[in-house]
């Protein structure tokens, strides 16, 4: 498959998906860091369905994790991380969007600039976490499995993992989720298990996963080739049909996986 000048291939060992060859990591970052990749205002403009999202991954995480140091890679705005100080964990994030750092430091939430990796811990108050979540961020990376390794070894013993990401399964997600100068990793429950077993994790839970969405927000920061699919948010938006079309894509599709593995 090709698209957007980028091939897409299927591996035929593990069946995993990916974009191949990648951008360069400079490129892959400077999309994120001019704020024009995952914009901070899409974000604020999300805030309410990322929190009803958050508070349902929360909800799963406190019944296998014991509250404690949580670490937020690819925070943004810092939704997730203000959900889980609420649920009494203790924040600290990771974003390359030097906007998204600064909605998060007003929010009272501390969180380090640029990619995961062991510079970016180093600048942390901690460098052990019981709880390390990347919501809709592991996809981006170049080398997840090597990701997942540096976050199994800035976890305490027993700590836990917890991940959502496009599901490869969907029809949804393969219409709007297949964007490969930022998403360079397509999962299924399959391959994101099979690989989470390989780097050294349990899996605790995992389910094809439906989230609210705010489709008339979408223009602020989805990724269009066909510029109809923005007006057609747009025009949700000034409408306020959007709500309504919120709703029904959640209960219609489970366009995300969601998995909660434990460091083996």
């Amino acid at each position: 498959m090709e698209k957007s000048g980028y091939k897409i291939v299927r591996c035929a060992a593990c069946s995993l998906v990916f974009v191949n060859p990648r951008d360069e990591a400079a490129a892959l970052l400077s999309q994120y860091g001019d704020n024009r990749s995952s914009p901070a205002a899409y974000y604020e403009a999300t805030a309410g369905e990322d929190r009803q999202n958050a508070l349902k991954i929360l909800e799963i995480v406190n019944k296998h994790c014991g509250k404690g140091e949580i670490l937020d890679v690819g925070c943004n705005v810092g939704t997730f991380l203000e959900s889980a100080r609420d649920k009494g964990w203790k924040p600290q994030g990771v974003d390359a969007n030097p906007q998204a750092i600064a909605a998060c430091a007003k929010k009272g939430i501390r969180a380090a600039k640029g990619f995961f990796g062991e510079e970016k811990i180093a600048e942390l108050d901690r460098q052990t976490f019981d709880l390390i979540s990347m919501n809709d961020t592991l996809e981006h990376f170049q080398d997840p499995k090597e990701v997942l390794r540096q976050a199994g070894a800035h976890l305490k013993p027993g700590g836990g993992i917890s991940l959502l990401t496009p599901n490869l399964e969907s029809f949804l997600a393969r219409m709007f989720q297949i964007k490969p100068k930022e998403h360079l990793f397509y999962f299924s429950l399959a391959t994101l298990s099979k690989m989470l077993q390989e780097t050294g994790f349990k899996v605790l839970h995992a389910a094809e996963w439906s989230r609210r969405r705010n489709v008339g927000a979408m223009h602020l920061g989805a990724s269009f080739e066909n510029p109809l699919w923005a007006s057609v948010s747009k025009f949700l938006q000034i409408s306020r049909l959007d709500g309504i079309v919120n709703v029904a894509l959640e209960a219609m599709f489970r366009e995300q996986i969601y998995i909660l593995a434990k460091k083996a």
